[in-house]
């Protein structure tokens, strides 16, 4: 079985711009960079895009079955 998986370049942002994982389990509020996240993003387990990164996530479980924690969205 052929595993699917989501890649997505980031965009530079200064005001939002976040992937957010509100699905994901998270507390957010531990990360270093936790101030400089827009309340939207604060929601869940968010990545702040930075200048050529990219970033690659799995929507599926091993077993097959899609996973509710891979549920994303940009915040703009």
């Amino acid at each position: 079985m052929e595993k699917v998986f989501k890649f997505s370049t980031m965009k530079l942002d200064r005001n939002g711009g976040e992937t957010v994982f509100p699905n994901a389990p998270v507390n957010s509020s531990s990360l270093p960079f936790y101030n400089e996240l827009s309340e939207c993003a604060k929601k869940g387990l968010s990545v702040k895009p930075k200048m050529g990164d990219a970033l690659l996530f799995w929507s599926m479980k091993p077993d097959g079955s899609l996973d509710p924690a891979s549920l994303h969205g940009e915040i703009t």
